[in-house]
């Protein structure tokens, strides 16, 4: 006998004023992991995402996953693009929305990402390796590695598909405010 269905617990809100800000959300997948679809999926409904994100089903590259990590970030990039997006939000398919990320953090970053202070990446998810205070005192200019969850300034996207794959993901590459 089947399981009745859980019913899906109401998206929580107060991520609006980040959501709202974003023209193309995008998570990076492999077809050869659908659960980690699925999961993404999931972590998305939880915060009101569900029907705005769209999933770059990749090949794994047999040769270097690093490699085809980042083609795969580049391939994003280049997306948001060519729809015109102003500001492309990506994540990657094991993204999980920690208790960190409040709606109060979500409009600190809006304020930011929305403001006319210059960037290019925002990152919501990464691995530091050195930060600087702005003037926002909650927002801080970093040198990033691993992005995993970041939002992108046309200027940005740009950048990112000018660079070019060396083998060393880890190279701690500066894509913030000018």
């Amino acid at each position: 006998m089947a399981k009745p269905a859980t019913p899906a617990a109401a998206p929580l809100s107060g991520f609006e004023s980040l959501w709202d800000l974003v023209d193309v959300i995008q998570c990076i997948t492999l077809r050869t992991r659908p659960e980690r679809q699925r999961e993404a999926a999931a972590q998305f409904a939880r915060v009101g995402l569900s029907d705005r994100v769209h999933f770059l089903v990749q090949e794994p590259d047999a040769q270097d996953g690093k490699r085809g990590c980042f083609h795969a970030h580049q391939q994003a990039a280049r997306r948001a693009l060519e729809l015109g997006a102003r500001r492309a939000l990506t994540f990657e398919d094991d993204v999980e929305f920690t208790a960190n990320f409040t709606p109060f953090a979500a409009a600190r970053a809006a304020k930011f990402v929305g403001s006319a202070e210059p960037w290019e990446i925002f990152f919501l998810g990464h691995f530091p390796r050195k930060m600087e205070l702005t003037a926002q005192r909650d927002v801080v200019k970093v040198r990033s590695m691993d992005g995993h969850a970041y939002l992108l300034s046309p200027e940005g996207m740009r950048r990112l598909c000018g660079l070019e794959y060396r083998g060393d993901q880890a190279r701690p590459v500066r894509m913030g405010w000018s």
